[in-house]
């Protein structure tokens, strides 16, 4: 079982023999009215019980339901389907001062609970409080002191806050994800809980570049980065056998690197040299990689490797599933022995999936270069070549 709040795990007082329980009760008195939640509970001494209201089943059995008429029917918090198929979580206690009603419409000598386990609210996710008043905001700013940027950033996240947050979420490899990223609180309180509980949680996080005044982080954006980079030097330094990943990878919003045909109609032929070459003059290969990879629908944080075969830069993506290489120029002495030491990286890796390999287009000399290339790669199986 996971590690767990000790005030929160002493509310499950109650115990039998699945674990640890609380009771909950299955009338409240806030719940809206629902057609198939107002019905008889037959108590332990053979009476009905049902919650306040004026309209009853026409038949005194137990689970028989009546439609509430009005917002004075009260209901129970779960249908009478779920009631009849969940009676063992039942549990019935005395009170004199029930609010439940019998069929004579007089008060009820009984109250009905129900059971809800530790171990199924852990595997669900912790349920919160309705208000946390152990963490202030002021702990963001001390957060930032020992990362040397406490004066840079204002009024930032409580790192115990983003923590407490995801203690409520059972997952351990849960997305987390913060549209308005500010300091970068989330990634910091990310990294700090999977080396806490050894999880395997991502986040994402989204930051505008909104300028400050800040002359060493003149945007918002370089702020975030920045406390990262700094939170994860502090982990590694208190933590030196953590193995978990503290990386992460920066992405800018950005027009394609793929040039759109858009040809002029009053001068085709110079049209047709100028898109000779398709992606974009200004462009690294990182950027064409990266947008191949949203094209693909692959993860932006799945694993590459680079290696240089012949002279060329070869980018293996996901173990080999994916190797693209977007050299500007291979030659006919060239392809031989690139398409060769490409084959045995391929082998190397083994990849369980088929291999897609992509290609400049116009980096090949002639169709002459791009076919061989094509045939040694599927004498040795792989026969998914693109260009670009």
């Amino acid at each position: 079982m996971d590690v767990v709040d000790e005030k929160y795990a002493d509310r499950f007082d109650g115990k039998d023999d699945r674990g640890d329980y609380a009771l909950v009760g299955l009338y409240q008195a806030a719940l809206d009215p629902r057609p198939n939640q107002r019905y008889w509970i037959q108590c332990p001494d053979g009476t009905f019980a049902i919650p306040p209201g004026n309209t009853f089943p026409a038949e005194i059995a137990d689970g028989v339901n009546a439609i509430p008429q009005s917002s004075e029917d009260r209901v129970w918090r779960w249908s009478f389907d779920s009631y009849l198929k969940k009676k063992d979580l039942i549990v019935f206690k005395k009170t004199a001062k029930s609010p439940l009603q019998t069929p004579d419409r007089s008060q009820s000598s009984w109250n009905v609970y129900t059971k809800y386990y530790l171990e199924d609210r852990l595997e669900e996710g912790i349920r919160p409080r309705d208000f946390l008043d152990d963490i202030t905001n002021d702990r963001g700013t001390a957060d930032l002191k020992p990362l040397g940027l406490n004066d840079v950033f204002t009024f930032p996240k409580p790192v115990d806050l983003l923590t407490r947050i995801m203690t409520w979420i059972a997952d351990p490899a849960a997305l987390c994800v913060d549209f308005f990223a500010g300091s970068g609180t989330m990634g910091q309180a990310v990294f700090e809980i999977n080396q806490l509980d050894g999880g395997h949680r991502r986040f994402v996080l989204v930051q505008l570049p909104e300028p400050t005044e800040n002359q060493q982080f003149p945007t918002i954006a370089e702020i975030t980065k920045e406390r990262l980079r700094r939170a994860i030097r502090k982990i590694k330094k208190e933590n030196q056998m953590f193995p978990g990943d503290l990386g992460f990878r920066v992405f800018k919003l950005d027009s394609s690197n793929i040039r759109s045909w858009d040809p002029n109609p009053e001068n085709l032929e110079q049209s047709i040299r100028a898109h000779i070459e398709h992606i974009k003059m200004d462009r690294t290969e990182d950027d064409i990689l990266y947008e191949l990879l949203i094209k693909l629908g692959l993860d932006l944080c799945v694993p590459i490797e680079k290696r240089l075969i012949a002279g060329k830069t070869v980018h293996s993506i996901g173990d080999g599933v994916l190797m693209v290489c977007l050299a500007e120029t291979i030659t006919r002495e060239e392809v031989e022995p690139f398409a060769q030491g490409l084959v045995v990286w391929h082998k190397e890796l083994a990849p369980t999936g088929e291999t897609t390999c992509i290609f400049r287009d116009s980096g090949f000399a002639s169709d002459v270069v791009k076919t061989n290339l094509a045939a040694v790669l599927e004498q040795s199986g792989i026969r998914n070549l693109r260009s670009l």
